[in-house]
């Protein structure tokens, strides 16, 4: 059964069981397959995608129809970010690598005349 779209969007706005099964069984194989590529197998992958569902059906207060093909990538564009929080989840970015010591220049060879030169620190300030 093959609905239209805006038909669709509007039932499951809702609340209609009918057009929540019509668009679970229109796009369920399409985010499936948008959840195995992020998540590698298929036990994560329906996992990721009923979540994405349960978000899709708590959003269509937010949904707007632009024509033809709107509803498909508002889905997708969720169900996309489902698995992108999942991996970041999954996958916490590494620390920042530690800061490099300070460089001292204590020690260093001084120059002749007792004034630095312009414009430069004086021998014995650290350089950070």
């Amino acid at each position: 059964m093959q609905m239209d779209e805006r038909i669709l969007a509007e039932g499951c706005r809702k609340g209609e069981e009918t057009a929540r099964r019509a668009l679970y069984e229109s796009f369920a194989g399409r985010l499936l397959g948008i959840c195995l590529r992020y998540a590698g197998d298929r036990m994560t992958a329906e996992d990721l995608m009923h979540d994405a569902f349960l978000k899709i059906y708590g959003a269509f207060d937010r949904f707007a129809y632009r024509g033809p093909g709107s509803l498909r990538a508002w889905i997708e564009r969720i169900t996309v970010n489902v698995a992108l929080e999942w991996l970041r989840s999954r996958n916490p970015p590494p620390p920042p690598p530690p800061s490099p010591p300070c460089r001292s220049t204590r020690g260093a060879r001084r120059s002749r005349s007792r004034s630095p030169t312009p414009g430069r620190w004086p021998a014995s300030r650290a350089m950070c």
